[in-house]
């Protein structure tokens, strides 16, 4: 038989403590009749704001603040579909198995004609305000990341993060950032080994904040056409404007936290989005609600979005704290395949509430930080001993291994700072000298590549392009810009492949340049032309194959200088 148990060490009788301050309570959650786990079950200290959730596997790791650990005190597991289960005085090993609660078949449901599935919905859009905190609050948030590349993954990234809600769930946002304000208070993360490393954005919370429906919903007008952008695979649901562009469906009713629940599906109608070539937009929508029967309250949101190439699920769960509802548990993972390399690159992001701060909490700033201040945040092993995480899963496991190929992971959290800020200085060092090269060489035409190591186009090209450096190398100056974040990666590249030259001038300028900003390219490789007045007359320029970029040169050759 299986057992499951909810355990805490104990030492001669005591409960023992991660420190003076914090005491761990595990456990893994699984079904009363099935035996099966749990997930994403809210897992909270009775009384207390402070808390944890159950991970794909059921599992969890709740510490206690010392607060509570020297009085009596009570954990609460709650999860849709399930009785609450109350734990008093977890100090000995205890076995956890939730009750499933009975659920309502739609068969069994009557519901009046002011009652349709889809007014559920909009009810429910409607109550927010009422049925979610409106004054300002801070949510203190574990942040988890990690991306894979086939099936090899090559990044994680771990974060405590606050997020100062300024407005309180009173107006819904189009985007998260708009009145909302967050930091990074804690960080770890490993080296980004994935092929897209030099596309990656430093961290996405702002991609994992939008899966909150309650908080953030899209109010773009525009066209059907654009609505794909504005709803396809964007951070930010359009559900409660384009509402009635979906099919909704009672699944039945169950509960959640004591209330019962209704279980919404919704579908986009066929044939809604047309391309202007008329034929449908080849995107499968759809998900499923849950929504308190009594308030309408959301508590929780899924929904998959799926074309040919790509893939994207999110789920945003809710619960009850005092009597508003607040976001505890948030997942966002997708995929997408790259033709150009021929490689599907997977992502899944997850984030947890592990504290909620509704009085005498510190107002602050800040926007999605970027890699420079990152930079700035140490690693501190103590924080990570003492504070609430998602409990690793199994298949965690699977990428520590894939992770730890150069080096242990717990090195990798120590130097990373380090390793990244000289990686990243040096392709800010070798962008001054790109200026100055520029500002010395005026009178010259230059020729501008930008490049990539991830990119075969790119290495391809610059290959190729030898035999127009040959023919115009006492004319032109030839300059390769590399926007790799890897200056190891860059320097094997122009190694293996012989691309130095002297007649050539390398510089790695890295993916955040101002001169890869300033010319906004989408992909590598890139090519731009400067005249001899230093001008960027061709901001699109040929490829070094083009026969016709022979010409280009001759014409700006030509031209004299005023």
């Amino acid at each position: 038989m299986i057992r499951v148990f909810l355990f805490v060490v104990l030492v001669f009788g005591v409960p023992a403590f991660l420190s003076a301050q914090v005491f761990l309570v595990e456990g893994t959650i699984v079904d009363e009749q099935t035996l099966d786990p749990v997930p994403y079950a809210s897992i909270n200290v009775v009384g207390s704001s402070s808390g944890t959730s159950s991970n794909a596997d059921g599992s969890f790791a709740l510490k206690v603040p010392e607060l509570h650990t020297f009085k009596k005190f009570s954990i609460k597991i709650s999860c849709i579909g399930y009785e609450n289960l109350i734990v008093d005085s977890p100090t000995e090993t205890l076995a956890i198995r939730l009750k499933p609660t009975r659920t309502i078949l739609k068969e069994v449901i009557v519901f009046g004609k002011d009652l349709t599935p889809q007014k559920i919905v909009q009810r429910a859009f409607d109550n927010i305000p009422r049925n979610y905190n409106s004054k300002p609050f801070v949510y203190r948030t574990f942040y988890r990341h990690y991306c894979r590349d086939d099936d090899v993954y090559g990044r994680l990234i771990e974060a405590a993060v606050e997020v100062y809600k300024r407005k309180g769930y009173r107006i819904m946002q189009t985007y998260p950032g708009s009145k909302d304000e967050v930091r990074v208070t804690q960080l770890r993360r490993s080296f980004d080994n994935t092929k897209v490393n030099t596309n990656h954005v430093p961290i996405a919370l702002y991609n994992i904040l939008a899966t909150d429906i309650a908080g953030y919903q899209s109010n773009m007008k525009s066209s059907d056409d654009n609505w794909i952008a504005s709803m396809g695979f964007q951070e930010v649901s359009g559900l409660k404007k384009y509402i009635n562009l979906f099919r909704f469906d009672f699944r039945g009713i169950t509960a959640f936290d004591n209330e019962e629940v209704y279980e919404i599906d919704y579908r986009l109608k066929a044939d809604t989005i047309r391309l202007s070539s008329g034929l449908a937009y080849p995107i499968d929508f759809h998900g499923t609600l849950f929504i308190t029967t009594n308030s309408y309250a959301f508590v929780k949101a899924e929904s998959i979005r799926a074309t040919k190439a790509d893939t994207l699920a999110t789920t945003a769960l809710y619960q009850r704290n005092g009597n508003k509802y607040y976001l505890y548990h948030a997942i966002r993972e997708g995929k997408s395949f790259s033709r150009q390399l021929n490689f599907q690159h997977a992502f899944r992001i997850e984030l947890i509430t592990t504290d909620i701060l509704t009085r005498d909490f510190p107002v602050f700033e800040g926007k999605e930080p970027g890699k420079e201040t990152l930079f700035t945040i140490p690693f501190d092993t103590t924080f990570w001993e003492r504070n609430n995480t998602l409990k690793a899963t199994p298949l965690e496991e699977e990428i520590v291994a894939d992770l730890e190929r150069s080096s242990s992971l717990s090195d990798q959290f120590k130097t990373y700072r380090d390793v990244e800020q000289e990686r990243y200085l040096s392709g800010k060092e070798d962008e001054a000298r790109f200026n100055l090269f520029v500002e010395r060489n005026h009178g010259r035409v230059l020729y501008l590549s930008f490049w990539a190591s991830t990119n075969k186009t790119s290495v391809s090209e610059l290959t190729e392009a030898r035999k127009i450096v040959e023919k115009f190398k006492s004319k032109i100056a030839f300059v390769h810009l590399s926007v790799d974040d890897d200056i190891l990666s860059w320097k094997e590249t122009l190694r293996k492949n012989k691309l130095e030259s002297p007649y050539v001038t390398h510089f790695r300028i890295g993916p955040d340049s101002d001169a890869a900003k300033l010319f906004d390219f989408v992909q590598v490789p890139h090519y731009v032309l400067v005249d001899r007045k230093g001008f960027f007359v061709d901001q699109d320029a040929r490829r070094p194959d083009d026969p016709e970029l022979e010409k280009d040169f001759l014409r700006l050759l030509s031209e004299t200088i005023d």
